[in-house]
């Protein structure tokens, strides 16, 4: 996965920027795992991601509150660059030019959303010398994203619960009535329709937690 996402990846227009750079290569490929856990929470940070689809594209305004959650805005870099970035890093690979509020961000577009931000935060003045690529990336890593962005642990939480013993066992002694008790109330679902099988509502789960 990480290989596709690279190859994805077009920071062409960056100045000093090689075709292949092996040091951002190597700090991608070290950040890639967490990064995978925190671009989906973001995704659904505001709007929730009504479908699977949704829940893996990060619209302009989740994309502002992974910046403001990261306190990567300096007095070099504001919201109003992060705008931008989120713009040029959505500007790949379409078809057509979409207006801004139509614009959603892939994972590949998030990961050169982060690249472009840390360039620009870092080399803020022509006056300056130019800092890598690569060490901008990694210190906008180490220094705002991972000590400060939040996580979608659900898929690491659902793995912990199927491989403990003792789950297993109680599902093992409780599988029948709990099946028959999810059959019920998709049954009596409010909005249910034929072809929405073994599904149940949010508002039923509540009702059953509460209950």
């Amino acid at each position: 996965k990480f290989l596709q996402m690279w190859e994805l990846l077009d920071l062409s227009d960056v100045r000093d920027h090689p075709e292949f750079n092996q040091e951002l290569h190597d700090v991608l490929h070290d950040a890639f795992g967490e990064l995978r856990k925190i671009f989906p929470f973001y995704c659904k940070s505001i709007a929730g991601g009504s479908t699977a689809r949704e829940a893996e594209l990060m619209a302009m305004a989740e994309w502002l509150v992974f910046i403001r959650d990261c306190k990567v805005a300096s007095k070099s870099f504001n919201r109003g660059l992060a705008q931008n970035v989120f713009i040029t890093a959505t500007s790949h690979n379409r078809a057509k030019q979409l207006d801004d509020a139509d614009r959603q961000m892939a994972f590949y577009e998030f990961v050169e959303g982060i690249c472009r931000c840390a360039y620009l935060r870092e080399n803020y003045s022509s006056l300056k010398k130019i800092i890598p690529l690569d060490v901008c990336v990694d210190n906008l890593l180490e220094e705002c994203v991972l000590p400060h962005a939040q996580r979608d642990m659900a898929p690491y939480v659902r793995d912990v619960i199927w491989n403990d013993d003792g789950v297993n066992r109680a599902f093992d002694v409780y599988e029948a009535p709990l099946r028959a008790l999810h059959e019920n109330l998709s049954l009596h679902r409010p909005s249910h329709k034929t072809e929405e099988k073994d599904v149940i509502s949010m508002e039923q789960y509540i009702d059953l937690m509460q209950t």
